[in-house]
């Protein structure tokens, strides 16, 4: 049993695909806004209408024009549509951000993005108080004591004036991600996300305190699919190399699991998890911890939605 549990550590889902080549944009964006003619979304699934709350003006941004927001005589932001924009099942959030007035292990609250599942709940991007926390992405459903999620990362050396690259990643029964300049600072692994209904709005910017703090956000986006790493650091203007596409790897976009007592390994696979072209083939497979040929796998062809796959080890020797 000792052998097997460690294997199962090494569990690997990946999709088989034919090689792309690196693109510019992530596949799957859904919302885009770069700030620079108006508070209007350049692109949209949903509706492309930007709504100001406050004073939020267009001023110098990272590319051409940025959305600066905070405590401007009041909460200042821009609203959206969140629907066909903004999804709790899977997502990827893109953003860059430029404190004006405030540091990061200042001890105020400043608010990047927000939405609002259920009829209290909450879901936001933002640099807490407390400086040992620092950015969070925070969901609190309100369905339950001990409903909140959260992952974060203290950011002690964030200065005024100073440019970073925030993305989040998301998916309903794989957790939540937080990127800081195209790295992986903090996930919140294998947690259901809530399945209440957004709001009918979501906001960039936004005030809570009314201490003055004030940032300037530019070029928003919004995925309708987890992206990778690689995918991040591309955004985030640190481009990697992709991993080959028949590599077995964690790969965002596919749940794994296992279940020893019931000797069975799960998966569930989007087609679009690693991107264009769409996945046809997914295949799980079980590895000996020490390396060689899988000793399990199952392949199957992949349809649109979400598609299970499951591994029987009850024929696995000991």
């Amino acid at each position: 049993m000792n052998t097997l549990r460690a294997a199962l550590v090494l569990l690997s889902a990946f999709l088989l695909t034919l090689p792309s080549l690196a693109q510019p944009m992530p596949p799957g964006r859904v919302f885009y806004a770069p700030f620079d003619e108006s508070f209007d979304a350049l692109q949209a699934a949903g509706d492309v209408h930007g709504e100001p709350e406050g004073s939020p003006s267009l001023v110098p941004g990272r590319a051409g024009k940025g959305l600066l927001v905070g405590d401007i005589q009041g909460s200042a932001g821009v609203r959206y549509e969140t629907a066909g924009n903004l999804s709790l099942e899977r997502g990827s959030l893109s953003l860059w951000v430029k404190p004006l007035n405030w540091q990061g292990d200042d001890k105020l609250n400043h608010l990047f993005f927000s939405a609002w599942p259920g009829e209290k709940g909450l879901l936001n991007l933002y640099k807490y108080a407390t400086p040992s926390m620092g950015l969070l992405f925070f969901l609190d459903a309100d369905e339950a004591p001990r409903a909140k999620q959260i992952v974060n990362q203290a950011v002690p050396d964030w200065k005024p004036d100073k440019w970073h690259h925030v993305a989040c990643t998301w998916g309903r029964y794989e957790g939540m991600f937080l990127y800081i300049d195209g790295k992986l600072a903090a996930s919140s692994l294998g947690t259901g996300l809530t399945q209440l209904p957004l709001k009918p709005q979501m906001r960039f910017g936004g005030d809570w305190g009314g201490q003055g703090g004030q940032t300037v956000l530019d070029e928003a986006m919004l995925f309708s699919r987890m992206l990778a790493p690689h995918e991040v650091a591309a955004l985030a203007g640190k481009p990697q190399t992709p991993p080959e596409p028949t590599t077995p790897r964690d790969v965002p976009g596919v749940l794994l699991s296992h279940a020893i007592l019931g000797q069975k390994a799960l998966a569930c696979v989007y087609r679009d998890a690693v991107g264009e072209p769409l996945a046809q083939t997914a295949c799980l497979s079980l590895y000996p911890e020490a390396g060689g040929d899988a000793v399990a796998e199952v392949e199957t062809e992949l349809a649109a939605g979400r598609e299970p796959l499951q591994l029987d080890l009850s024929t696995i020797p000991l």
